[in-house]
């Protein structure tokens, strides 16, 4: 059928494709709304089968920052991975590796890039008891330079990851810190380094974050920490201290993840 009068056009979008248990992946630009054929901006090596996580800059030419293994990983080990700089008019680029596999890439409002990265810890020694204890991490985010791939570290911890979750306002992301007390919600300025708590002990079982800058406040999926079974889908305020996290939705289910 006819589009409605005031129907959105089809956005351009930028896609990773290739074979999933390939070692390349092609990023590819398509306007389906255009009738332009799609448009191949470079290809990424990677190891067979690995995870690959991108984002876009905000602005300016179409710019993909993509994540990908480099090399296996063996025996548990976690950062083996690489950021390669894909855009047009000009041949990929690996800006840097050791980064956390499976780790997206953070582009801040304000065009910073931010990666994960870190050093794995000891395996834990079994005490004999049942409770399942995992492995403490050294953990860094560091802003990397898009054009010759320098590093400065922004923040560094203990613990089994800091994820970047989402870019907030300016030059800040919001990262999720899971670590051997529990989990915590906090802001990062690329600009200072500075960090300020959102959300400062919550289950280390949340999920799917984003923010909204029209309200200032970011939204996630969480294990619900009545620890009753339930999920809930919560929002708190981005700024202005720590504020309630305001229930949304709540179900039995887990699909809210």
């Amino acid at each position: 059928p006819a589009d409605p009068p005031h129907a959105a056009r089809a956005p351009a979008v930028v896609l990773l494709e290739g074979d999933p248990e390939g070692a390349e992946t092609r990023v590819v630009l398509r306007a389906p709304a255009s009738g332009a054929q799609p448009r191949a901006l470079g290809a990424v090596p990677h190891v067979a089968g690995s995870a690959r996580r991108a984002t876009l800059a905000p602005a300016g030419p179409v710019r993909a920052f993509v994540v990908a293994a480099e090399r296996p990983s063996r025996h548990g080990s976690t950062y083996h991975s690489a950021l390669w700089r894909v855009q047009e008019g000009s041949a990929p680029a690996r800006l840097r590796g050791s980064l956390t596999d499976a780790s997206r890439p953070l582009v801040t409002a304000r065009g910073t890039v931010i990666v994960q990265s870190g050093r794995d810890g000891d395996e834990p020694v079994p005490d004999g008891s049942r409770a399942l204890r995992e492995r403490v991490d050294d953990l860094t985010l560091d802003a990397v330079d898009p054009d010759n791939g320098a590093s400065r570290t922004l923040w560094s911890g203990r613990g089994m990851i800091a994820y970047l979750a989402a870019p907030l306002k300016d030059d800040e992301a919001l990262v999720y810190h899971v670590h051997a007390g529990g989990a915590a919600l906090f802001a990062l300025d690329a600009t200072t380094r500075a960090t300020r708590s959102i959300v400062a002990r919550m289950e280390p079982l949340a999920r799917d974050f984003s923010y909204d800058a029209r309200r200032d406040e970011v939204t996630f999926a969480r294990a619900s920490p009545r620890r009753d079974g339930t999920w809930e889908v919560v929002s708190v305020a981005a700024h202005g201290g720590e504020a309630p996290v305001r229930v949304r939705w709540r179900g039995d289910s887990d699909h809210l993840m």
